[in-house]
């Protein structure tokens, strides 16, 4: 209803997005009621499709699949050079978080379970400071995203004891 209001003749062009579709009206009702003016609902609404465009080359397929990564990823680099495309992210992603449409949080790597694991290590067993925890932690990342994954996977108990062995040699 909104939608033919503020596009009489052309809100199927919205509401037939392959991704975004079936929000667009949703998402238009509720720029209103956050106090959008009619004029910035309408830009806002009208980058639905580049935005839609955006997600389909990045291979999602259908709303479930949108990441806050994938949105994030249809901005351009500098915001200025499109302030509107920007600004219809950012309140997408406000709307289909309120919505709770996108994911809370990806699972955790095996990497970073790793490093999770290395960083309780170093304050339990070590006794080192949060700070030191974190650049050990930073380093043992890095590490990991070099380290044969395969290598990792099958055997996680020598990723950690070469952790370790790091550790204690750049220890002074």
């Amino acid at each position: 209803m909104q939608l033919t209001k503020l596009y009489p003749r052309c809100h199927r062009r919205f509401s037939s997005l392959p991704i975004l579709g079936p929000i667009v009206e949703g998402y238009a009702i509720w720029l209103f009621g956050k106090g959008y003016p009619r004029h910035r609902v309408r830009v806002h609404v009208r980058k639905t499709r580049v935005i839609d465009a955006a997600l389909g080359r990045r291979g999602v397929l259908q709303l479930e699949e949108v990441t806050r990564a994938d949105l994030g990823a249809c901005r351009p680099a500098c915001s200025q050079d499109d302030a509107d495309l920007t600004g219809a992210v950012h309140s997408l992603i406000r709307f289909l978080d309120e919505r709770v449409l996108l994911p809370l949080r990806a699972p955790p790597t095996r990497s970073a379970i790793l490093v999770d694991t290395y960083a309780a290590f170093l304050r339990a067993n070590r006794g080192l400071q949060n700070s030191t925890v974190t650049q050990h932690s930073r380093m043992a990342a890095e590490l990991l995203e070099f380290a044969p994954i395969c290598r990792i996977q099958r055997w996680p108990g020598p990723a950690l004891v070469v952790l370790e062995r790091l550790q204690r040699s750049l220890t002074p």
